[in-house]
Formats: structure tokens, C-alpha cells, sequence
């Protein structure tokens, strides 16, 4: 007995599955290291598996439930199975035979017991359909199925009620049948393969002359081979062919109860025994590696084990790969890229259908995840082994190994410093050799934080209903929206740093459903519905005025409006007529909108979607209230096309559609059955669908973006946790996040993304009753447009966003660009503005991961030049000159200002003040005749003559200090030129009260002017003068002015 084996069904189950990568006993290790896991283990299952690898290596089973009687089919995608039941009328899926079309679809062969049919099933999305290939008789058993280059099916089967062997081919929707043998009891253990041209080629048993035989047609005709006849021959046939075309079969030799292999080439077969231990080679599954080298997949009778054999040059060797149990019945072996086996079998001690990998699989990471450079993550992975870590920045397109000779599973790296959003992780074992990658990158990158943040639009009231987002030229957001309170169409618009919000339409109850769109000059259009007349509006807004116009009124129309412009701006509009419960369009050419119903097929058209591909061809997504059913309808050459893309439950609500560069649809809607968001791509003429998130009533409200390169983004409602949640595919995987879970957010989400790929989300937010904004891009908020930074004045620069950015600035208008600062934080910087004036200057916030740019919206100037306003000079009247003076830009923009005099008669100019920020100053030492001149130091320290200014005295004659009490009296007097210019005659005299002259202290020619003397106290013959009143008094030809001066003792 196993050790899981006293656990009941459903707990062993759930612990192999968990522990998958466990082995299931403790047997010897094989010379493979294969990796058990349950698949189903409810009932009778694992009879008749046939398995089949899609292009990423993932396996898919075909098989019969046995206790149900059914079909069934499982599927892996990471870690996690799904099973579904694909035929249960009777009981049917016995002989199933599995093959992939090229997107990957399932297609099925199998027989009908209660009918005793051949039945054929293909999946298109998520839908089955089944049809019966052959009813004439007892035919169906040992049906084996090969899809031609073109996806078409062909089956080789046995016809039990004439025992011959039958081939099926359809092309062009039908099927035609051929009896490829009919001598004898013929067509047993049928095995079907298909030449590089399409032809096919059948290994099978004749059980009337106990032989191995191999039909093979070409241009129309079936030759027939026997290829063993030394006994009982060709049980459990299995064929291959190698790259050139040549049949390679495993069988049973039944005489001897050996395995053997059988090989033709240039005509000859060759015979050999593989395996003669034991009763052996029952359910023989061949498989050739890229070389052509055979692998066998079979049963040992004797051991009750499932065994395995491979060939390498002329050798074979054999392994078991399970030996608990009863196991390896109804063994199917597909390989791999790099060649490593996979099994599908029964273990008919439990009754469980089994499969076991040979080859390493990386678990964990997955796509999507943020790792911060020297940080310690886990990386998880499944298969035996010792196996190396590595990491490619490149998106894998080359490895570096960090760890090697590794086991356990998992192991925790430290992160190289790296800054990529393309990185992936490998794990890879040398021998037997395989790798495992990651399906999606991740990023990596110094201090890499969550690059989400929000804040709050529109406060004012209860708004954010129905809002619509979309992104101008430069990225900034555009929000048209609904207020609830007031019942309006809002608009918000961010410049820079603030909101702009404005009323669109308030006439009425109006704005629901808006639709927002932006024209080539990034004028916004809304559509929207008018509940108050039950109409379609259309808004439109040109030179900063609003046109509004009624578009549909014909009825109660309007609802769930999608608004497009084509290539010429052209408005495009899907809509819903609640009237008739049709979908309809309507498009304006010119100044006319033609209206036209798309579907009127029973209640239709509720939460339109439109797109338009590349020549301007609507299509539109949207819900079938009837019939519960997403469907989709497209236009081209006038004529509309619509198809049901989900039926699988009530499916379709919140349809919301992208075209991929090829004008491929991808659908994300809400499953109603299940609470769950869920994705429908169409590729080829076949829709694919998927979960993208089971985790709650999640889904609602989604919206759907596809990246640069077709990867889908959304965003949705959780309405289990009522946050706001993202979902984005990186490579097969989806990564998904709450961005919001402040209270009840997230209804009404509109989605866009940037040039860089980072996306954008307006929302509701229902506890605040708020317009919110969520972004994961670096977005800027100052400088605004038209400002003027002066040459050295400390400006800031803000954005929003969080990580390290590198600041760049430009004075070319975006042409080039400087680096001025990088690993910055926080969402400002202060800087020094650079000698660098130009009116051409922006700023360039850039952030490597997640990469984002942002570009100031708009040019500002950084201004060389300071100007004077004024300056002045003025001796003042107790001696001495007072100076002021004013700048654009002022002091707060520069270091400062530094002033220098020249004194009267002098040429040279020094320093007085080296650098003050005040603008004023009182200068002692300045008299007439003394000349100041004024620099402007910005913060580079470089300095700008900005004027020069003499000091005029208050009077004609003035003289300070007053009263005199010794030492050095100023007198300053003015000069009057003389007639026909140049100097004047002037005379400067000291009288006592009597009218006696005492001195005479200046006379003759004087520039014209003002002039400062000295006079030291003293009389014409140099003695002091007493202390009293005396006048001073000063003329010049054409005045004469006298000042009262009193002498201290």
C-alpha cells in the first residue's frame, strides 16, 4: 500500500497535487527522473488517455471517465489542471485519440459504445462541437487521429462489423471514408501518422494472420506492407515517423510477449526486440526525439509497472518509471522541445488517471513580478534533479547563470543589479537535459517600489459615475464623467499640477454612459445619454467652446454609447435602442450622422463596445440579454457579420473590445455564472477564452487595453472586496493587483495606456462618492508652459510618481537633451537654473523601471538677462549717499548684488558692497561726483552690469555734518555751464553774521555738475574760526545760493 493510500480520495488528491514534484513512493530512482502527479481520481478514470504537448510545452489528456461513461478532457496551464467533461450522451470516449491544431485547439476521435459510431470533437473557444464521422456498422475502435498542415482531421479506425480498417478525411466541412484494408480481420491497434505532404500512414494488426502490417498512401492509392510475421504480431501498434517520412512502429510481439520495435528505411524494415523481461510491451506509445531517435512509453504484464525505453545510436535502454501499483495501462507518451518524455496512464489500483514529466518546470516567477536589485527572492520550480538559476535582462534572449548544482525546488537568489523590464529566470538541468523559462518578464531594477499611485479628480459632490478616460499627445489625462448630484456631464482636465473641471451639458438629467474621445489636435468628444429625453447626445469642444448635439432621439436610444473617431475624426458610435433592445450605429460624415441597427435579434446590444481596425471597419462586443451570450459583430463591405463568442452560462456583461495590430478581436467580459472576469481572443477564425480572475465576484465594470505588442491590460471591479483591480498578461501568465482598497472604489473604471506602455485609470470612488485617478506612470507637474526661470535662480521641479528618476533638460524644444540630475526621489527637486538661456527649454522626468518619460506639456524660458527697474543715488543731507535700486527678477532669484564706486575725479571703480540681497544701501563715503555702479550675482556666481548712477545733493549747495563741530566739512555746490557750454565760473565763500568774508573756499572753472569740497575749520590765514553763525554761500554766474552754518565750540 502507498503511504497516501489511508488518506481518503479527495486529501490524497489535493497532497499529491501540492507536492507535485514529489514522487508518489519511494521507489529506486530511474535513469529519467520522471515526476508523478493525480490528474482526475474521482470514479474509473484514465482509460484510453491520449496525450498531446501545445507549443509551450503544456500537456493536454483526452480519456474515458469509465464510471460515468464519458469523455473527458484535462488541461495544465502553470500548476493547476482543468478538467471538463467533453461528450456525456451515453457512453462514449473509449478509443480517444488526441491531436492540437495549430493555435492549440483539442481535436478528438473516439467511439460511441452505445451507438457503436466513430465521433469526432473540436473545441473553438470554449465550446464543443461533436459530430458522428461514420455510423455505417459497429466502427469507431482503435481510432487513431493526425491533423493535416491545414488543421484538417484525419482518423484511421476499425470497422468492427466488416473487420477492415477505415481511413476519415474532412476537408471543406466534409468527410469522406475509405476501406484501407479489407483483407481478413484487419485494422486492430490502428495507428495513424501523416507524412510531411500530408500522407498517411497506418500501422495496425491483421488478427487473421497474426501479423504487423503498414498501409501507406500516395497519389491516391493505399499500398500495403506486411512488416512482421514471425508470430503474433502487432498488438499495441504505435507509429511514428522520422523527419524524412520513414515509419518507425512499436508493438507487441504477442508469441513471445516481448516489446519490439520495427524501422524502414530504403525499402527494408528492420526488426528488434526492445524489452523481453517479463511478459511486456502491452500499450506501447512511440515517440521520436528531433534526431529520430525512438522513445517507448509501455506496460510491464509481469510487474504491473509502467516502464520506458529509449534508444540512443544502437542501444536501447529500458527503465521503469512506476512501479505502484497496477500502473501503466492505456500509456500514451508525448516529447517535449528538448526532448523529455511525458506519460498519461492508469493506475487501475486507484483508478486514477496519472501523469509523470520528465522534464523541470519553473513554477515561480511567473511574468509581471517587481524585484528590487540586491534584494532576496524565491524561485520555485518542479522535477527532479539539480538544476542552475538564471537570469536574462534580455527578455531571453541570453542567460547568465547565478546559481549552479542546485535542488529542493526552490531556492532563494539574491537579485543582480539590474535595471530591465525584460528580465527572466531559467531553470536548467544538465542531464538529462531541459529547461524550464519563465513565460512572461519581470522587472528588476535599484529600489524598485510599486509604481502605482492615486489621488482625487473631482470632490465636489457625488461624481465619478461612467467615467472616461483618455491620454492627449503629451499623456495628460481626459475625463469626461458623470455628476451624479447635479445630474451634468463633467469634464477634467490635468495641465501641470491641477484639475481643471468643468460643466459640459447641464441641461437635464445628462452624462451617463459617457464616452470619451480625443481628436488628432486633442480636442475631446463625448458621447452620452440623455435620460431626461431618453436620447444619444454628442458633445464637442473646439477653441475652449462646447457644440452639442442631439444624435439619436428616436425613442429611449443611447444607452451604453462607445464613441470612436476614425483616421479623419469622423465620430463612430455604438449605442444601445432600449426601445426595440437592438444594437445600433451611427456615424457622421460631414455635418450628417447615419444611423443604422446592427442586431435586433432579441434583446441585444446592452454594454457596446466598439473599435475600428484599420480601414475604419466597425467592430463592436456586446451582451445578449436573451440568450445570457457575449456576441460580436462586424462590419465590412456594408454588411454586418455576428457571431456568439461565449455561451458557456450567462457570459458577456461588461464587454469591452481592443483590436490587436492585426485587427484581431480580444474581448474581456464578466461571467455572471461565476463571478469571474474572463478574455476571449479571436486568432485564425477561433475564439480561445480564459479566466482571468476566479478570486470573488470579480469582473465587473472591466476594461480592456491592448499594449504595443498585443498583451492585454485591464481593468475591473472586485466587487467581493469592492477594490479597484488590474490584470495584465505577461506572456502566458496573468499578474494581477488590487491598486485600490480604500473603502468602496472601483466602479466605473476607464482604462488607457501611455507611449511607454504604463497605464491610467479613472474611477469611482463610492465611499467618498469622488472622482479618482490611478497611475503607474512618472507624469509632470511643474514647470507649467510660458514660465520664465532666470540663469541661476533655484527653481523646483515636480511630478507625480514614485522610483529613481534621471532629470534631463532641454533648450531645443525637445530635440536634445542634457542630463542634469539622476536617482532622484521623492516627487521634487530643487535646482540651480544652467547658464543655458533659451525660450525654447523643457524638462524630462525619466524613469527606467517600469520605463516612463514625462515631458513638461509645454516650452518656458530660461532667462540670461536681469533688468533694471531702477536706480537711484542721492547724497544725503547728513553726509554721505543713499542708493536703492529694483530688478526683474529680484533678489529672491539671485544670489544677489554686489556695488562699486568710483570716487569724484577717479576712474577706477571698488568694491563697496561684495554681495547683499538687500536693495537698499547707505554708502558713508559717497559725496558728489562720486559714481556707483550696480551688478546683478545669480546663483552660478556670474555677475551682470545692470547700470551705473551718480549722487545728486538734496539743494544746489549743501554741507554735512551740521552743526560743525571740527574736522572735515563737506560742501557740495553745484556748476551751471557757461554760455555755449562747457565749464562754468564758480565760488564757494565762508561770511561771519558781520558780512565779513572769512575764506574763500573754491573759485574758478568747474565742470557743470555737482562738486564736494572740504573745509577744516579754519579762516583765509589758517586759524580757527570761532565758534558762532556764519553763511556759506555758493554762485556760479547765474545763482547764488547761501546756507546758514553754525560752528560748535
Amino acid at each position: 500500500m502507498r503511504p497516501l493510500d489511508l488518506l481518503p480520495r479527495r486529501s490524497r488528491r489535493a497532497v499529491l497535487t501540492a507536492l507535485a514534484g514529489t514522487l508518489l513512493a519511494a521507489a529506486p530512482a530511474p535513469a529519467t527522473p520522471f515526476v508523478h502527479e493525480i490528474v482526475d481520481a474521482p470514479g474509473l478514470v484514465g482509460q484510453y488517455a491520449s496525450l498531446a504537448l501545445d507549443t509551450r510545452g503544456n500537456p493536454r489528456i483526452a480519456y474515458y471517465d469509465a464510471l460515468n461513461g464519458d469523455l473527458k478532457y484535462a488541461a495544465k496551464s502553470g500548476d493547476r489542471w482543468t478538467i471538463e467533461t467533453v461528450d456525456a450522451t451515453g457512453s462514449v470516449g473509449q478509443f480517444a485519440s488526441l491531436a492540437l491544431d495549430a493555435q492549440g485547439n483539442p481535436r478528438i476521435a473516439y467511439f460511441d459504445a452505445t451507438n457503436a459510431d466513430l465521433k469526432y470533437a473540436a473545441k473553438t473557444g470554449v465550446t464543443w462541437t461533436i459530430e458522428t464521422v461514420d455510423a455505417a456498422g459497429s466502427v469507431g475502435q482503435y481510432a487513431s487521429l493526425a491533423l493535416d498542415a491545414q488543421g484538417n482531421p484525419r482518423i484511421a479506425y476499425q470497422d468492427f462489423f466488416n473487420l477492415d480498417l477505415k481511413y476519415a478525411a474532412k476537408s471543406g466541412g466534409l468527410w469522406s471514408i475509405e476501406t484501407v484494408d479489407a483483407g481478413g480481420f484487419v485494422g486492430f491497434f490502428a495507428s495513424l501518422a501523416l507524412d510531411a505532404q500530408g500522407n498517411p500512414g497506418i500501422a495496425y494488426q491483421d488478427v487473421t494472420n497474426a501479423d504487423l502490417k503498414y498501409a501507406a498512401k500516395s497519389g491516391g492509392l493505399w499500398a500495403i506492407e506486411v512488416v512482421d510475421a514471425t508470430g503474433n504480431m502487432g498488438q499495441y501498434a504505435s507509429l511514428a515517423r522520422d523527419p524524412q517520412g520513414n515509419p518507425r512502429i512499436a508493438y507487441r510481439d504477442g508469441s513471445n510477449l516481448d516489446l519490439k520495435y520495427a524501422a524502414k528505411s530504403g525499402g527494408t524494415w528492420a526488426l528488434e526486440t526492445v524489452d523481453a523481461t517479463g511478459s511486456v510491451g502491452q500499450f506501447a506509445t512511440l515517440a521520436l526525439d528531433a534526431q529520430g531517435n525512438p522513445r517507448i512509453g509501455y506496460h510491464d504484464d509481469t510487474n504491473l509497472d509502467l516502464k520506458f525505453a529509449a534508444k540512443s545510436g544502437s542501444s536501447w535502454a529500458t527503465e521503469t518509471v512506476d512501479a505502484n501499483g497496477n500502473v501503466g495501462q492505456f500509456a500514451t507518451l508525448a516529447l517535449d522541445a528538448q526532448g523529455n518524455p511525458r506519460i498519461a496512464y492508469a493506475d487501475l489500483t486507484h483508478n486514477d488517471l496519472i501523469y509523470t514529466s520528465s522534464a523541470v518546470h519553473l513554477r515561480s516567477p511567473v511574468g509581471g513580478e517587481r524585484w528590487a536589485a540586491g534584494s532576496l527572492q524565491t524561485v520555485r520550480w518542479s522535477g527532479a534533479g539539480s538544476v542552475s538559476i538564471q537570469i536574462s535582462d534580455d527578455g531571453g534572449l541570453s542567460y547568465t547563470t547565478i546559481l549552479s548544482s542546485v535542488s529542493g525546488n526552490a531556492v532563494t537568489i539574491p537579485v543582480p543589479a539590474l535595471a530591465s523590464e525584460r528580465v527572466r529566470v531559467r531553470v536548467s538541468r544538465p542531464s538529462p537535459f531541459s529547461t524550464s523559462d519563465s513565460p512572461g518578464d519581470l522587472m528588476v531594477a535599484p529600489d524598485l517600489v510599486n509604481p502605482w499611485w492615486t489621488s482625487v479628480v473631482d470632490a465636489a459632490g457625488n461624481v465619478g459615475e461612467h467615467a472616461s478616460l483618455a491620454l492627449d499627445a503629451q499623456g495628460a489625462p481626459r475625463i469626461a464623467y458623470y455628476d451624479i448630484g447635479n445630474a451634468d456631464l463633467m469634464y477634467a482636465a490635468r495641465g501641470g499640477a491641477a484639475w481643471t473641471v468643468e460643466t459640459v451639458d447641464a441641461t437635464g438629467n445628462v452624462g451617463q454612459y459617457a464616452s470619451l474621445a480625443l481628436d488628432a489636435q486633442g480636442n475631446p468628444r463625448v458621447a452620452y445619454w440623455d435620460a431626461s429625453n431618453g436620447d444619444l447626445k454628442y458633445a464637442a469642444r473646439s477653441g475652449g467652446t462646447w457644440a452639442i448635439e442631439t444624435v439619436d432621439a428616436t425613442g429611449s436610444v443611447g444607452l451604453y454609447p462607445s464613441l470612436v473617431l476614425d483616421a479623419g475624426d469622423n465620430p463612430r458610435i455604438a449605442y444601445f435602442d432600449q426601445t426595440n433592445n437592438d444594437l445600433r450605429f451611427a456615424a457622421r460624415n460631414g455635418g450628417t450622422w447615419t444611423i443604422e441597427t446592427v442586431d435586433a435579434t432579441g434583446d441585444v446590444g446592452r454594454y457596446a463596445s466598439l473599435a475600428l481596425d484599420a480601414a475604419g471597419n466597425p467592430r463592436i462586443a456586446y451582451y445578449d440579454l436573451t440568450n445570457v451570450d457575449l456576441k460580436y459583430a462586424a462590419r465590412s463591405g456594408g454588411a454586418w457579420t455576428i457571431e456568439t463568442v461565449a455561451s458557456a452560462g450567462s457570459v458577456g456583461a461588461y464587454a469591452s473590445l481592443a483590436l490587436d495590430a492585426a485587427g484581431n478581436p480580444r474581448i474581456a467580459f464578466y461571467d455572471n455564472t461565476n463571478d469571474d472576469l474572463e478574455y476571449a481572443e479571436k486568432s485564425g477564425g477561433a475564439w480561445t477564452i480564459e479566466v482571468v480572475d476566479a478570486a470573488g465576484n470579480v469582473g465587473l465594470f472591466g476594461r480592456l487595453v491592448l499594449d504595443a505588442i498585443g498583451d492585454p491590460r485591464i481593468a475591473y471591479f472586485d466587487l467581493t472586496n469592492t477594490d479597484l483591480k488590474y490584470a495584465a498578461r505577461w506572456g502566458t501568465t496573468w499578474a494581477i493587483e488590487t491598486l485600490d482598497a480604500a473603502g468602496s472604489v472601483g466602479t466605473y473604471p476607464s482604462l488607457a495606456l501611455d507611449a511607454a506602455g504604463n497605464p491610467r485609470i479613472a474611477y469611482r470612488d463610492a465611499t467618498g462618492l469622488d472622482l479618482k485617478y490611478a497611475s503607474a506612470a512618472i507624469e509632470p507637474a511643474a514647470p507649467a508652459p510660458d514660465e520664465v526661470w532666470p540663469v541661476g535662480a533655484a527653481r523646483t521641479v515636480t511630478w507625480f510618481g514614485t522610483g529613481r528618476v534621471d532629470l534631463s533638460l532641454s533648450t531645443d524644444g525637445g530635440i536634445t537633451w542634457q542630463l542634469y540630475e539622476s536617482g532622484l526621489t521623492g516627487g521634487s527637486h530643487r535646482l540651480v537654473v544652467p547658464h543655458a538661456p533659451s525660450r525654447f527649454a523643457a524638462v524630462r522626468i525619466e524613469r527606467a523601471v517600469p520605463r516612463s518619460v514625462a515631458k513638461t506639456p509645454g516650452l518656458f524660458t530660461i532667462e540670461m538677462s536681469v533688468a533694471l527697474l531702477n536706480f537711484a543715488a542721492a547724497l544725503a543731507p547728513e553726509g554721505g549717499a543713499e542708493l536703492s535700486w529694483a530688478s526683474d527678477p529680484g533678489p529672491e532669484d539671485l544670489a544677489g548684488y554686489r556695488l562699486e564706486r568710483a570716487d569724484a575725479g577717479a576712474d577706477a571703480f571698488r568694491t563697496v558692497v561684495p554681495l547683499t540681497r538687500e536693495t537698499r544701501f547707505a554708502d558713508p563715503a559717497g559725496a558728489a561726483g562720486s559714481r556707483y555702479r550696480l551688478f546683478a550675482v545669480n546663483g552660478l556666481g556670474e555677475a551682470l552690469l545692470l547700470g551705473e548712477a551718480a549722487p545728486a545733493p538734496a539743494r544746489p549747495l549743501a554741507a554735512w555734518p551740521l552743526p560743525y563741530r571740527g574736522g572735515a566739512l563737506s560742501v557740495s555746490f553745484g556748476v551751471a555751464s557757461a554760455i555755449g557750454g562747457g565749464a562754468g565760473e564758480a565760488a564757494v565763500e565762508l561770511y561771519d553774521l558781520a558780512g565779513r568774508r572769512v575764506r574763500t573756499l573754491a573759485r574758478g572753472p568747474y565742470a557743470p555738475g555737482y562738486h564736494t569740497l572740504r573745509w577744516d575749520g579754519t579762516d583765509a590765514g589758517g586759524a580757527r574760526v570761532p565758534a558762532g553763525v556764519y553763511f556759506l554761500r555758493a554762485s556760479n554766474g547765474r545763482e547764488a545760493n547761501q546756507l546758514r552754518l553754525v560752528v560748535l565750540p
